[in-house]
């Protein structure tokens, strides 16, 4: 379970009970994880993409000719 910690409490309930057989609530799992120094890790982000040009200026066209109409 260190080389590939589980997701979720859930997942690793499921592997507790399918390595040992021994049937536990979500509860037990998650003090006996945090007895062992297990912590949640953060999940990260993928940036999105940049506008480009083209998008940049239609976008400034769109602000212009809707809120100042010539």
């Amino acid at each position: 379970m260190t080389e590939h910690p589980p997701s979720s409490i859930s997942v690793a309930s499921a592997k507790i009970e399918e390595l040992t057989g021994i049937v536990r609530s979500e509860s037990a799992v998650r003090k006996f994880l945090k007895d062992l120094n297990f912590r949640y890790r953060k999940a990260g982000s993928v940036p999105s993409k940049t506008q480009t040009e083209s998008k940049k200026k239609s976008s400034s066209n769109f602000w212009t000719h809707r809120f100042h109409p010539e």
